[in-house]
Protein backbone atom coordinates (compact mmCIF):
# COMPACT_ATOMS: atom_id res chain seq x y z
CA UNK A 1 0.00 0.00 0.00
CA UNK A 2 1.56 3.67 -0.79
CA UNK A 3 0.15 5.50 1.70
CA UNK A 4 -0.77 9.49 2.01
CA UNK A 5 2.14 11.19 1.16
CA UNK A 6 1.81 14.01 4.16
CA UNK A 7 5.30 16.59 2.85
CA UNK A 8 8.81 16.70 4.58
CA UNK A 9 8.98 16.65 8.16
CA UNK A 10 12.63 17.17 10.17
CA UNK A 11 13.63 15.75 13.52
CA UNK A 12 16.66 17.33 15.80
CA UNK A 13 19.11 14.56 16.21
CA UNK A 14 21.11 14.28 19.65
CA UNK A 15 24.87 14.05 18.37
CA UNK A 16 26.82 11.39 20.68
CA UNK A 17 29.68 13.22 22.97
CA UNK A 18 33.03 14.35 20.59
CA UNK A 19 30.53 14.07 17.41
CA UNK A 20 29.24 17.89 17.79
CA UNK A 21 31.96 20.60 16.62
CA UNK A 22 33.63 22.77 18.79
CA UNK A 23 30.74 25.99 20.12
CA UNK A 24 27.55 24.24 18.31
CA UNK A 25 25.23 22.38 19.89
CA UNK A 26 24.90 18.40 19.80
CA UNK A 27 22.17 18.33 17.88
CA UNK A 28 21.88 17.83 13.72
CA UNK A 29 18.80 18.64 12.03
CA UNK A 30 17.61 15.73 9.23
CA UNK A 31 14.88 15.56 6.65
CA UNK A 32 12.25 13.41 5.89
CA UNK A 33 9.52 12.06 3.49
CA UNK A 34 6.51 10.94 5.32
CA UNK A 35 3.57 8.86 4.49
CA UNK A 36 1.21 7.93 6.74
CA UNK A 37 -0.26 4.18 6.30
CA UNK A 38 -2.06 2.09 8.29
CA UNK A 39 -1.96 4.44 11.47
CA UNK A 40 1.59 4.82 11.45
CA UNK A 41 3.78 6.78 9.23
CA UNK A 42 6.81 5.69 6.78
CA UNK A 43 9.76 7.83 7.07
CA UNK A 44 12.09 8.04 4.27
CA UNK A 45 15.11 9.79 4.99
CA UNK A 46 16.77 12.75 2.88
CA UNK A 47 20.10 13.88 1.90
CA UNK A 48 21.52 17.37 2.28
CA UNK A 49 21.48 17.56 -1.16
CA UNK A 50 17.57 16.34 -0.41
CA UNK A 51 17.80 12.96 -2.53
CA UNK A 52 16.76 9.79 -0.67
CA UNK A 53 18.89 8.24 1.52
CA UNK A 54 18.89 4.71 3.32
CA UNK A 55 16.30 2.61 3.80
CA UNK A 56 12.42 3.70 4.74
CA UNK A 57 11.70 3.59 8.52
CA UNK A 58 8.27 3.09 10.13
CA UNK A 59 7.49 5.45 13.03
CA UNK A 60 4.54 5.39 15.63
CA UNK A 61 1.97 7.90 16.13
CA UNK A 62 3.18 8.75 19.70
CA UNK A 63 7.09 9.01 18.36
CA UNK A 64 6.06 11.11 15.32
CA UNK A 65 4.17 13.91 17.14
CA UNK A 66 6.61 14.33 19.78
CA UNK A 67 9.91 14.22 17.17
CA UNK A 68 8.73 15.34 13.66
CA UNK A 69 8.22 18.94 12.33
CA UNK A 70 6.48 19.81 8.90
CA UNK A 71 8.93 21.44 6.54
CA UNK A 72 6.38 22.64 3.81
CA UNK A 73 8.56 24.66 1.51
CA UNK A 74 12.03 22.52 1.12
CA UNK A 75 11.22 21.13 -1.78
CA UNK A 76 9.88 23.74 -3.13
CA UNK A 77 11.71 26.27 -5.61
CA UNK A 78 13.89 28.63 -3.34
CA UNK A 79 12.06 31.45 -1.61
CA UNK A 80 13.96 33.72 1.58
CA UNK A 81 11.97 31.06 4.03
CA UNK A 82 14.43 28.08 2.87
CA UNK A 83 17.43 29.52 1.55
CA UNK A 84 19.19 29.73 4.73
CA UNK A 85 19.05 25.73 4.81
CA UNK A 86 19.96 25.99 1.17
CA UNK A 87 23.39 27.34 2.47
CA UNK A 88 23.86 25.30 5.20
CA UNK A 89 23.22 22.34 2.80
CA UNK A 90 26.50 23.38 0.91
CA UNK A 91 29.29 20.73 1.67
CA UNK A 92 33.28 21.87 0.08
CA UNK A 93 34.54 18.86 -2.45
CA UNK A 94 38.06 18.25 -3.50
CA UNK A 95 38.73 17.94 -7.02
CA UNK A 96 41.49 15.48 -8.86
CA UNK A 97 44.55 17.72 -8.88
CA UNK A 98 44.48 20.11 -12.08
CA UNK A 99 41.50 21.02 -12.15
CA UNK A 100 38.97 24.24 -10.76
CA UNK A 101 35.96 24.37 -8.93
CA UNK A 102 33.75 27.50 -8.82
CA UNK A 103 31.00 27.14 -6.96
CA UNK A 104 28.43 30.26 -6.83
CA UNK A 105 24.23 30.07 -6.25
CA UNK A 106 24.11 32.69 -9.09
CA UNK A 107 25.87 31.31 -11.60
CA UNK A 108 25.75 27.50 -11.11
CA UNK A 109 28.61 25.13 -10.26
CA UNK A 110 31.32 24.89 -12.60
CA UNK A 111 34.26 23.28 -13.24
CA UNK A 112 36.80 23.52 -16.00
CA UNK A 113 39.72 21.14 -16.96
CA UNK A 114 43.09 23.40 -16.95
CA UNK A 115 44.07 21.28 -20.00
CA UNK A 116 40.72 21.35 -22.24
CA UNK A 117 41.04 17.66 -22.68
CA UNK A 118 37.54 17.08 -21.78
CA UNK A 119 34.06 18.38 -22.08
CA UNK A 120 33.42 21.41 -19.09
CA UNK A 121 31.10 20.11 -16.80
CA UNK A 122 28.72 22.93 -15.35
CA UNK A 123 25.41 22.93 -14.67
CA UNK A 124 23.49 26.69 -14.90
CA UNK A 125 21.58 27.83 -11.99
CA UNK A 126 17.75 27.00 -12.54
CA UNK A 127 16.61 28.52 -8.85
CA UNK A 128 13.30 30.27 -9.72
CA UNK A 129 11.85 33.97 -8.30
CA UNK A 130 10.46 33.75 -5.01
CA UNK A 131 6.60 33.29 -5.74
CA UNK A 132 7.04 32.36 -9.19
CA UNK A 133 4.19 29.92 -8.58
CA UNK A 134 0.67 30.43 -7.62
CA UNK A 135 -0.04 28.66 -4.62
CA UNK A 136 -2.41 25.11 -6.62
CA UNK A 137 0.63 24.84 -8.67
CA UNK A 138 3.49 24.88 -5.60
CA UNK A 139 1.48 22.37 -3.81
CA UNK A 140 1.47 20.35 -7.43
CA UNK A 141 4.83 20.99 -7.51
CA UNK A 142 5.54 19.57 -4.11
CA UNK A 143 3.48 16.68 -4.99
CA UNK A 144 5.63 15.84 -7.87
CA UNK A 145 8.89 16.15 -6.28
CA UNK A 146 7.77 13.64 -3.46
CA UNK A 147 6.75 11.28 -6.79
CA UNK A 148 10.08 11.66 -8.52
CA UNK A 149 12.11 11.23 -5.15
CA UNK A 150 10.19 7.67 -4.95
CA UNK A 151 10.89 6.58 -8.28
CA UNK A 152 14.69 7.44 -7.80
CA UNK A 153 14.87 5.68 -4.39
CA UNK A 154 13.40 2.55 -6.46
CA UNK A 155 15.84 2.59 -8.94
CA UNK A 156 18.58 2.36 -6.61
CA UNK A 157 16.99 -0.23 -4.70
CA UNK A 158 16.96 -2.14 -8.46
CA UNK A 159 13.12 -1.42 -9.54
CA UNK A 160 14.18 -0.20 -12.90
CA UNK A 161 11.21 -0.81 -14.79
CA UNK A 162 8.89 0.36 -12.03
CA UNK A 163 10.77 3.40 -11.44
CA UNK A 164 11.05 4.38 -15.42
CA UNK A 165 7.23 4.04 -15.83
CA UNK A 166 6.60 6.23 -12.74
CA UNK A 167 8.62 9.29 -14.10
CA UNK A 168 6.99 8.51 -17.81
CA UNK A 169 3.96 8.89 -15.63
CA UNK A 170 4.66 12.66 -14.40
CA UNK A 171 6.35 13.29 -17.89
CA UNK A 172 2.84 12.75 -19.63
CA UNK A 173 1.28 15.01 -16.62
CA UNK A 174 -1.66 16.76 -18.94
CA UNK A 175 -2.09 19.33 -15.82
CA UNK A 176 1.40 20.86 -16.09
CA UNK A 177 1.30 24.02 -18.06
CA UNK A 178 2.89 26.41 -15.84
CA UNK A 179 6.46 27.95 -17.00
CA UNK A 180 7.92 28.16 -13.52
CA UNK A 181 8.13 23.94 -13.57
CA UNK A 182 10.44 24.46 -16.06
CA UNK A 183 13.03 24.78 -12.90
CA UNK A 184 12.12 21.52 -11.53
CA UNK A 185 12.10 19.52 -14.81
CA UNK A 186 15.71 21.19 -15.34
CA UNK A 187 16.23 18.97 -11.75
CA UNK A 188 14.65 15.42 -12.60
CA UNK A 189 16.76 15.95 -15.84
CA UNK A 190 20.16 16.90 -14.33
CA UNK A 191 19.43 13.31 -11.77
CA UNK A 192 18.31 11.02 -14.54
CA UNK A 193 21.44 12.13 -16.74
CA UNK A 194 23.60 11.42 -13.53
CA UNK A 195 21.40 7.58 -13.10
CA UNK A 196 22.78 7.27 -16.94
CA UNK A 197 19.43 7.42 -17.81
CA UNK A 198 19.87 9.57 -20.62
CA UNK A 199 17.17 8.97 -23.17
CA UNK A 200 14.50 9.76 -20.21
CA UNK A 201 16.37 12.57 -19.09
CA UNK A 202 16.66 14.25 -22.47
CA UNK A 203 12.66 13.98 -22.56
CA UNK A 204 12.70 15.55 -19.11
CA UNK A 205 15.04 18.70 -20.61
CA UNK A 206 12.44 18.88 -23.62
CA UNK A 207 9.75 18.88 -21.33
CA UNK A 208 11.20 22.02 -19.79
CA UNK A 209 11.82 23.64 -23.21
CA UNK A 210 8.25 23.29 -24.33
CA UNK A 211 7.29 24.93 -20.71
CA UNK A 212 9.79 27.70 -21.58
CA UNK A 213 10.89 27.88 -25.16
CA UNK A 214 13.15 30.82 -24.91
CA UNK A 215 15.29 29.40 -21.30
CA UNK A 216 18.73 29.18 -22.81
CA UNK A 217 19.91 27.03 -19.52
CA UNK A 218 17.48 24.65 -20.29
CA UNK A 219 18.90 23.96 -24.08
CA UNK A 220 22.55 23.86 -22.46
CA UNK A 221 21.57 20.72 -20.12
CA UNK A 222 19.98 19.10 -23.20
CA UNK A 223 23.55 19.55 -24.87
CA UNK A 224 24.71 17.71 -22.03
CA UNK A 225 22.52 14.38 -22.20
CA UNK A 226 23.18 14.61 -26.47
CA UNK A 227 26.92 14.80 -25.70
CA UNK A 228 26.63 11.79 -23.29
CA UNK A 229 24.38 10.20 -25.94
CA UNK A 230 27.12 10.80 -28.62
CA UNK A 231 24.50 13.00 -30.55
CA UNK A 232 27.46 15.73 -31.97
CA UNK A 233 25.12 17.23 -34.64
CA UNK A 234 22.15 17.90 -31.90
CA UNK A 235 24.47 18.97 -29.42
CA UNK A 236 25.99 21.70 -31.86
CA UNK A 237 22.26 22.46 -31.92
CA UNK A 238 20.93 22.79 -28.68
CA UNK A 239 24.46 25.29 -27.87
CA UNK A 240 23.68 27.21 -30.73
CA UNK A 241 20.46 27.78 -29.61
CA UNK A 242 21.23 28.66 -26.37
CA UNK A 243 23.47 30.98 -27.32
CA UNK A 244 20.99 32.79 -29.80
CA UNK A 245 19.29 33.45 -26.84
CA UNK A 246 21.74 34.24 -24.05
CA UNK A 247 24.96 35.67 -26.13
CA UNK A 248 27.15 35.58 -22.80
CA UNK A 249 25.74 32.17 -21.38
CA UNK A 250 29.88 31.45 -21.02
CA UNK A 251 29.29 27.62 -19.88
CA UNK A 252 27.66 26.93 -23.91
CA UNK A 253 30.29 28.56 -25.14
CA UNK A 254 32.94 27.07 -23.80
CA UNK A 255 31.38 24.11 -24.33
CA UNK A 256 31.02 24.75 -28.24
CA UNK A 257 34.44 25.83 -28.31
CA UNK A 258 35.49 22.25 -26.84
CA UNK A 259 33.53 20.47 -29.80
CA UNK A 260 35.49 22.47 -32.58
CA UNK A 261 38.83 21.55 -30.88
CA UNK A 262 37.71 18.18 -30.32
CA UNK A 263 36.54 18.06 -34.54
CA UNK A 264 39.94 19.50 -35.53
CA UNK A 265 42.02 17.30 -34.11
Amino acid sequence: MAGSYKGVYSTQDLLRRGMAATGQAGAKKRFWMIWEEDEKFRAQPLSATMQPAGAAQYIGNAEFAARFKHEPTVLLPQTTENAAFRQESKTQKIETPGWIRLDDENSGTIVVDKASTTAPSVTPATTPPAGEHAPENAAQEQAMRAEFATALTRLRSGQRSRAIAQIEKLLADPNVSDPAFRHMFTEFGINLRKSKLHSLALRTHLEARRLSPRDSHILFNAARVTYDLNDMKQTRAFLKDALDLSPDLEPARRFLDFLERKTAK
